[in-house]
């Protein structure tokens, strides 16, 4: 799972959050275009919904964003 920008979006200072339903956090990246694979500590996570936060600059307005949503694992 990868969050996808607009592509009119200039993107800076990216952090890529997912978390399981306690608050673990079970991925993070600070690379654009870096997806989670499901994978947590070198096993394939549970068949589950799991919530992923993104923060980010605009580098085109320097508006700061941060956006929240969930994925769910299906095997």
């Amino acid at each position: 799972f990868v969050p996808v920008f607009n592509t009119l979006v200039a993107v800076e200072d990216y952090e890529f959050l997912v978390f399981d339903r306690w608050g673990e956090l079970l991925f993070e990246s600070f690379r654009p275009g870096e997806g989670w694979s499901g994978i947590y500590q070198g096993s394939l996570v549970e068949q589950e919904v799991y919530v992923w936060k993104l923060t980010y600059k605009d580098g085109r307005s320097g508006e700061a964003k941060q956006v929240f949503g969930h994925v769910t694992v299906v095997r």
